[in-house]
């Protein structure tokens, strides 16, 4: 075992720390830096990357964007990692880990759900919009879905935005006596007609979720652990991901 001196310990731990504050500071500099450019972005994680002088900045909580060392350039786009012989995209094995802690975060008992007849097999959770075309076949595969051992948590997302009338009509069927059925009423016809009793309706904490994640579109189906797996899927196609 190598010995060390008081003397050498004290340096080891200097030498630490300044490596750990330049490494502050640069990540401040980042953050001035795009801040400066666009008051709405907010730096609220920076590491380094795989490329030297390349760093992975998270913003606002969800989004990635990379920026040189010193953060006097930005960019976008997708990270690939192809050193092994295979497509690894490094900006999407991040966003899956952020869509899977957005995901915890939110509150289950604000989803609509419908179970796994039988041994489930697997979980999805859905954004989905009722006056979406797609996400209405979606919806007209629900039996098969569950009797395939699948459970499908929905999760409000009126693509056209929080002032529209598909929201309020999303409220309405969160705030129905059976949301199941409101649901589904309002997928195939359009309205609701199921009482309805007192709520805070979630579907804003669930649009806001869904921006932060970058959903635009609907039906937008993950997995638990942040996995997109697309949009509109058929039954078959939907189980045979946990097959």
């Amino acid at each position: 075992m190598i010995k060390y001196t008081r003397r050498v310990w004290v340096l080891l731990l200097l030498a630490a720390f300044q490596t750990h504050a330049h490494g502050s500071d640069e990540h401040s500099q980042i953050a001035d830096k795009i801040k400066k450019i666009n008051p709405n972005m907010t730096v609220t994680h920076v590491r380094e990357t795989p490329i030297p002088n390349i760093m992975e900045v998270e913003v606002n909580g969800s989004q990635l964007i990379y920026s040189s060392e010193n953060g006097d350039y930005i960019f976008t786009g997708q990270m690939v990692d192809i050193s092994q012989g295979t497509n690894n995209n490094l900006t999407e094995n991040r966003q899956q880990e952020i869509r899977s802690k957005l995901l915890s975060e939110m509150n289950p008992s604000t989803f609509i759900t419908f179970s796994a007849k039988g041994d489930e097999i697997g979980e999805v959770f859905v954004f989905t919009d009722t006056s979406c075309a797609y996400c209405q076949n979606f919806h007209k595969q629900i039996e098969a879905i569950n009797e395939g051992g699948i459970s499908v948590h929905y999760i409000a997302f009126p693509r056209a935005g929080l002032n529209d009338p598909v929201a309020s009509l999303m409220e309405k069927v969160w705030c129905a006596s059976n949301p199941r059925a409101a649901l589904t009423e309002a997928k195939l016809s359009g309205r609701v007609t199921q009482p309805a009793v007192p709520c805070q309706a979630p579907v804003a904490e669930h649009f806001q979720t869904g921006l932060k994640m970058g959903v635009h579109g609907t039906p937008y189906i993950l997995t638990t652990d942040g996995r997109k797996l697309g949009g509109y899927l058929s039954s078959d196609d939907l189980i045979s991901n946990f097959n």
